[in-house]
């Protein structure tokens, strides 16, 4: 942030992107978008040392592709935020007329696009093969996967991808009332970041109008008076301009042309946006003043964003799944229940994460055949439902029997608590 803007304001990108609600529930949860961020994170610090450095470093380059590899191999929703980062690279390097590391950019680039693919052929192997050796109609048909492998790679490789593309993991919606969803959706991306979204898209608004102000009178400038010396503080916000517009932009345009709605956890990256935005914003506004002024700025916002982190918001589950276990596990005390020497059966993981959440302890699980409880997911019930990874059971193998026995204690939308009947 210090090359782009004074120190005073380049602490408050890291406190409100930190201070975002979807970012810190997917980095608690380990999940690998998290990663994907981190990967963005030296992906821009790169660019940065690129556009500014006087020595020209092969590491930054090295680092940029690298970091999009293991981004694209962590989730493959990694390409929104790459053709984010390529748009400024290209804008920026073009405005500081460094057009050789442009060139250098380029050519990792498409290195980097190499290695993706070389590193998902091992993924399109396994994926290959398995579908070769099911497959009736295969020559290939009930042969062992290593077999397959070594008599015909490149087939197991193009069956695999082939399979990949044509079931992607984010589907495209109809066109019919889209634009409706598409703003419905991206309003809940905002509220998963800060309770007040509608403000904050107001505000993202404000900032792009503002960048675009500021890159159109900077280039009025420079045709009436010439280039000149390089001016580092005016480079700074040229370059900060074009990370803010594209930032802002490029996401929310590919998604439309995709005509997809895609999950609210693939737009986590999307917090760096907001962080960029609101700081542009600000830094513009108030960038005038005196640094104590700003120094003040950015620990007031800071603080806020600390606050938030600590509001009674943030102990919240993430899913309407999760809400629905914590509310039985709450009408029902299960902790006390398993204190008082209570055996439950817990029946997917996610009661056993949720468990683990609310009581800080690991649950000693039981069978359903000596559980004094048991939570059940209502589909476990159900013959016709289909079966979900997360479930330990299914309609065939729950214990009927035994939960006839059994005394409904609970329910709600998606749950089913039975505790035995003492009588």
């Amino acid at each position: 942030g210090r090359k782009l803007i004074g120190r005073g304001f380049a602490l408050m990108i890291p406190a409100i992107y930190a201070g975002a609600w979807q970012v810190n529930a997917i980095t608690v949860q380990g999940r690998g978008y998290a990663l994907s961020v981190n990967m963005m994170l030296i992906a821009l610090t790169c660019l940065l040392h690129v556009c500014f450095d006087e020595t020209d470093c092969t590491r930054h380059y090295v680092l940029w592709a690298v970091s999009m590899v293991l981004g694209f191999y962590t989730v493959m929703t990694t390409l929104y935020w790459v053709i984010t980062v390529a748009f400024c690279a290209l804008t920026c390097l073009l405005a500081l007329g460094r057009r050789d590391r442009l060139l250098k950019i380029i050519i990792a680039s498409v290195l980097a696009a190499v290695g993706t693919v070389l590193v998902y052929s091992v993924v399109w192997l396994a994926i290959g093969s398995n579908l070769m050796t099911k497959d009736e109609l295969s020559a290939f048909y009930g042969m062992s996967h290593i077999a397959i492998i070594l008599r015909s790679p490149l087939g197991a490789v193009l069956t695999g991808a082939r399979y990949m593309l044509d079931t992607p993991y984010i589907q495209s919606v109809p066109r019919e009332g889209y634009a409706r969803a598409f703003a419905d959706h991206f309003l809940d991306v905002f509220n998963h970041f800060y309770a007040f979204g509608a403000v904050l898209i107001i505000l993202m608004a404000l900032a792009v109008i503002l960048a675009v102000v500021t890159l159109a009178s900077r280039h009025s400038y420079v045709k009436r008076n010439g280039k000149g010396e390089r001016d580092a503080a005016g480079d700074g916000i040229m370059v900060f301009s074009w990370i803010v517009i594209w930032f802002a932009m490029i996401t929310p345009i590919t998604v439309f042309v995709q005509s997809k709605l895609p999950y609210v956890r693939t737009f986590t990256y999307y917090a760096a946006a907001v962080a960029f935005g609101v700081t542009y914003l600000l830094a513009m506004l108030f960038g005038a003043l005196g640094r104590t002024f700003t120094h003040g700025i950015s620990l007031i916002v800071a603080a806020l964003a600390f606050a938030y982190i600590l509001s009674k918001d943030y102990n919240t589950p993430y899913g309407d799944k999760e809400e629905a276990i914590l509310d039985l596990m709450e009408q029902e005390d299960l902790g006390r229940m398993a204190e008082d020497g209570a055996k439950i059966c817990l029946t997917d993981c996610n009661q056993e994460y949720m468990y683990r959440f609310v009581y800080d302890e690991y649950p000693e699980m039981a069978g359903m055949e000596e559980a004094d409880v048991i939570i059940l997911d209502k589909e476990m019930l159900d013959p016709d439902a289909e079966y979900h990874w997360e479930f330990y059971y299914d309609y065939d193998s729950v214990d009927h029997d035994r939960i006839r026995e059994m005394k409904q204690l609970v329910r709600n939308a998606y749950y089913e608590a039975y505790v035995r009947n003492c009588k």
